[in-house]
């Protein structure tokens, strides 16, 4: 705010007003994802319903998505907030979320902010591994782990060194797999007015 205001012939109002545009979209595209119900039948789709929830944020978060056994979405649910350079993955919460809305399946992601790096780091492949065990145990399916950032998404499914660590096995060739897939998000335009 106090970087806009300083700039001629913008006021507090004005400034106000465009520090709340990347909110205001991110809650216009959240509430369109959950009107219709989508299926997620492809990562790039996982990845194009995950990235609204990510938009204008200065820290990052952790979302999980909710599946039906067919993969219809029965809802999304922020449930880890952080810092800009780490955010809490809470087991227990996640395992909590699945079972009060009945999921058969869960997409677990996070956002990493300023690099643009979406390489899993050692503590998200751990944090992947542990949540993958602990839905298991409660007959829930942990179906991909994406991370976002920068336009770009990395799914732990699409890797194969990665996708045992969904079922909470431990995986020696994380190393080994020196080529990782890293999708581009589609662009979207901004709704036209009607």
């Amino acid at each position: 705010m106090e970087e806009l205001v300083k700039v001629k012939g913008i006021g507090t109002h004005t400034a106000t007003l465009m520090k709340l545009v990347p909110d205001l979209w991110r809650e216009y595209e959240e509430d369109r994802a959950r009107s219709v119900r989508t299926k997620l039948d492809s990562t790039v789709a996982a990845a194009s319903y995950l990235a609204p929830f990510y938009t204008g944020l200065s820290s990052e978060i952790v979302v999980l998505v909710a599946l039906d056994a067919s993969g219809g979405i029965l809802g999304a649910e922020v449930v880890g907030e952080g810092t800009p350079s780490n955010a809490p993955i809470d087991v227990r919460k996640i395992c909590e979320w699945a079972i009060r809305i009945q999921a058969a399946g869960v997409i677990l992601s996070h956002n990493h902010l300023g690099s643009g790096n979406c390489r899993p780091s050692a503590a998200d492949a751990d944090a992947t591994r542990r949540v993958g065990l602990m839905l298991k145990g409660i007959g829930v399916r942990l179906l991909d782990h994406i991370i976002l950032c920068a336009g770009e998404y990395f799914s732990m499914a699409d890797n194969p060194a990665f996708s045992p660590l969904l079922e909470g096995l431990q995986h020696r060739e994380l190393a080994v797999q020196k080529h990782l897939i890293i999708g581009k998000l589609p662009k979207k335009r901004p709704p036209e007015s009607e």
